[in-house]
């Protein structure tokens, strides 16, 4: 990584820390053992964990397909309830 993350926007560092989560994860599908997956799988999540941080703290934070009114499943398992 030629360019510091914490320089970047906060949107660009929320998809550069996705993309890395997503790697993770892929490496973790690929690990030859339980304890590598591990290791992967609490990477994955850590990169979630700062994206999630950052657009909680810049207000970022999308919209959930549980609340989005153009989803029409929602108004389905709303019905349900």
């Amino acid at each position: 990584m030629k360019q510091l993350l914490a320089v970047l926007p906060a949107g660009e560092r929320v998809r550069r820390y996705r993309e890395m989560a997503a790697f993770a994860l892929q490496r973790a599908a690929d690990a030859q053992s339980a304890r590598m997956r591990a290791e992967y799988l609490t990477l994955a999540s850590s990169w979630q964990v700062l994206a999630l941080e950052i657009e909680h703290s810049t207000g970022l934070a999308t919209v959930s397909n549980d609340d989005d009114p153009d989803d029409p499943n929602l108004s389905a398992s709303k019905a349900d309830s």
